[in-house]
Order: C-alpha cells, then structure tokens, then sequence
C-alpha cells in the first residue's frame, strides 16, 4: 500500500538527516578545536615575546 511506501521514504529521509546532523556535528567540532588552538597558539606567541 501507499502507507508503507511513504513510512519508507519517510525514515530514508530521517537517516539521511540524522547522518546529515552527524557530519555537521563532528564540522563544528573542529572548527571549534582549530579555533581554540589558533587562539592558544597567538597567546602563546605573545607571552614568549
């Protein structure tokens, strides 16, 4: 029936948006980390001169 199809394109929809969240988590993640180190890098720059 039509209801067990678009049940099916409803959870292949939710995985791929799941996966989607996923990969934007882990992005941000080490936007976050590149920044704290670019951030302890120019304070450690600083102290040493």
């Amino acid at each position: 029936s039509d209801d067990l199809i678009n049940t099916a394109k409803v959870n292949e929809i939710d995985e791929r948006n799941d996966i989607m969240s996923e990969e934007l988590s882990k992005m941000s993640e080490n936007i976050n980390i590149n920044f704290v180190t670019k951030t302890l890098y120019k304070v450690a720059v600083k102290s040493i001169s």
